[in-house]
């Protein structure tokens, strides 16, 4: 989807505008953008447009990266279940749910007990003494941080183990954080979720249900 000038502009302006006005909440900050956006001139909004094209362009070739991988697996999961080689992903998915009923596989690849213990949640002394969260207000730290912890979940994910018991949940996470942020944080998000459906979608179609 591509992004209108404002969000652009708001997307450029924000950390500079949260920087200068540190006391502000987000509706206020919000507020100064709306109006630094109206004493925005033709040429700063031509600008911001073609910045808007740009990052729909760059949207689109970070969507089309492994394509040609895809469709060619589509296309052997079309022989291999004996369909036309133009069924799409949906009905190849709504035949294999449908073998699986007849062959009576489980509902869920995961496991009925689960290993997973989740961690300890901070107490005030480690919070204090984490510099993470001493400076977790200030927008670049946070944005790195995120990132760092998207590129945690992934490498976890690529552990077929874990995949097996967690994919999906790693695939709602990253879907979540995409539909609740901004890039570069969702551009990184959506990538994962795309990868992670991917290979979710490869396994039920090999593995079953």
């Amino acid at each position: 989807k591509r992004l209108s000038a404002y969000q652009i502009f708001v997307q450029q302006q924000r950390d500079a505008t949260k920087a200068a006005n540190p006391a502000a909440n987000s509706q206020e900050i919000l507020g100064i953008l709306a109006k630094a956006w109206n004493g925005t001139g033709a040429d700063e909004r031509a600008k911001l447009e073609k910045d808007a094209d740009e990052d729909l362009e760059t949207k689109k070739k970070m969507w089309a990266v492994g394509e040609d991988i895809r469709e060619a697996e589509r296309l052997r999961v079309c022989k291999a279940l004996d369909m036309s080689d133009k069924t799409t992903w949906a009905s190849l998915y709504e035949k294999v749910v449908e073998r699986n009923e007849k062959l009576g596989r489980p509902a869920s690849p995961r496991s009925s007990k689960s290993t997973y213990k989740p961690p300890p949640k901070p107490d005030a002394a480690s919070i204090k003494k984490s510099r993470q969260w001493a400076t977790a207000f200030q927008g670049q730290t946070r944005r790195k941080a995120v990132l760092s912890g998207l590129d945690a979940i992934a490498a976890l994910s690529s552990d077929q183990a874990n995949f097996d018991q967690f994919g999906n949940d790693a695939i709602q996470c990253f879907y979540d954080v995409a539909r609740a942020t901004e890039d570069p944080v969702r551009a990184n998000a959506l990538m994962f979720v795309e990868q992670l459906a991917h290979k979710w979608r490869h396994r039920i179609l090999s593995r079953g249900w």
